[in-house]
């Protein structure tokens, strides 16, 4: 027999009894199964761990199990009898019924329209929403865009990391076999369209800057209470409140010291300074931690501070220019934006950067961009820690 590498789940429990003698027996609420050779009414299949032992499948009403080539999805509504036949050289040994019950339940969707998840999602792959989704206490098997260095490695380890390959790798997504996959709200059709072939789909709006709004994007997916992530929430602000104190109780002069970030452009040998709205490095420096924009950087690029409004790429609010230009933006303070928080050689070298009173004073400050840009509650008391330690280096 054909043997055809293939491994589903499905949920169950066991209900009425087991006719005749068999050697071994099937428990517990989920199974692995592999499947070894199907036709139009039954499936035959092995246990994984029960290597010597083959099954029958097969369902009443015949339509309770949604089946999708060889990937059963599972009950799509009601309850239903499940047989489970063991056969040995065509001898029936043991007849197990299962109580089947509803795989999946319709919500709506962040988009306003009606989709159809797991009930119990247990293998979630996160294309988009890793992070946050790691705050509310779920790990994906597998997602995009998080950052997992230093003290974070622990909170994601068992988390694999998707290549990042644009949109996505679809064949990389299907090998951890989804029971749901949760995209970017804003993704073109064509690729939603590629990841309902893999599993059940859900929007997720990760553009969303207010944590609150966009983690309740979660609630109805995950049956979460929307309390619940509001006290996770509150828990970080009051905790943010506290690096602030710490910031005034150091002696730093929050009104009379001004900030800007910044990220280096070799190639013009200049800057791109972003607005509020586009690096929620800002919503930290002046929103949570009440710190004192650069003049021109605040009156030219936080024209949108109230956030929330859509931007145009390249960001609206932002500069992007030569080094004589850019060193207008650069304040009291300046946060140099980078992948690894490494401080460009270059720029020791500048003669313009070089002769700033912000450079000379060491108040510029390589920090890590991919860290300082997340908007995920998960890393906000570690962003703001950063921000104070580097204001309060002597």
């Amino acid at each position: 027999m054909r043997k055809i590498n293939k491994i589903f789940f499905f949920t169950a429990l066991v209900s009425l009894c087991f006719i005749g003698c068999a050697k071994k027996s099937i428990s517990g609420d989920v199974k692995e199964f592999e499947i070894l050779e199907k036709s139009e009414k039954v499936l035959t299949y092995s246990v994984k761990g029960l290597d010597d032992a083959k099954f029958e499948l097969s369902c009443e009403p015949a339509d309770l199990l949604k089946i999708d080539g060889l990937k059963i999805i599972g009950a799509k509504a009601g309850e239903g009898i499940l047989t489970v036949k063991e056969v040995s050289d065509n001898v029936l040994e043991k007849e197990i019924f299962f109580t089947v019950l509803p795989y999946s339940k319709e919500i709506v969707s962040v988009n306003g329209d009606k989709i159809e998840v797991p009930i119990k999602p247990k293998r979630v792959v996160t294309i988009a929403g890793t992070s946050d989704l790691v705050f509310l206490g779920i790990k994906p098997v597998a997602g995009m865009n998080f950052y997992s260095a230093g003290k974070f490695s622990e909170i994601f380890k068992g988390i694999s990391e998707l290549k990042e390959t644009q949109p996505f790798d679809v064949e990389e997504i299907a090998k951890y076999n989804p029971d749901l996959i949760i995209y970017n709200k804003r993704m073109a059709i064509e690729n939603i369209e590629k990841l309902k072939d893999i599993a059940l789909v859900a929007p997720y709006d990760i553009e969303e800057p207010d944590s609150l709004k966009r983690l309740e994007g979660f609630c109805n997916i995950f049956d979460i209470d929307k309390n619940e992530i509001k006290q996770k929430i509150d828990s970080q602000e009051k905790k943010i409140a506290k690096i602030k104190q710490r910031l005034i109780d150091g002696g730093f002069d929050i009104a009379n010291n001004t900030i800007s970030q910044g990220s280096y452009i070799p190639q013009m040998n200049g800057f791109m300074i972003s607005g509020y709205t586009d690096f929620y490095i800002n919503v930290i420096m002046f929103d949570k931690l009440g710190l004192t924009p650069q003049k021109k950087f605040g009156k030219e690029l936080l024209v949108d501070y109230g956030m929330g409004k859509e931007t145009e790429m390249p960001p609206k609010h932002a500069f992007m220019g030569p080094m004589e230009i850019a060193v207008d933006y650069i304040g009291d303070c300046f946060f140099l934006l980078g992948m690894s928080g490494a401080y460009p050689e270059q720029l020791h070298s500048d003669p313009i950067f070089s002769n700033t009173k912000t450079y000379k004073n060491k108040k510029v400050f390589p920090v890590d961009m991919v860290l300082l840009v997340d908007k995920s509650p998960l890393y906000l008391e570690e962003q703001a820690n950063i921000i104070v330690d580097s204001l309060l280096k002597e």
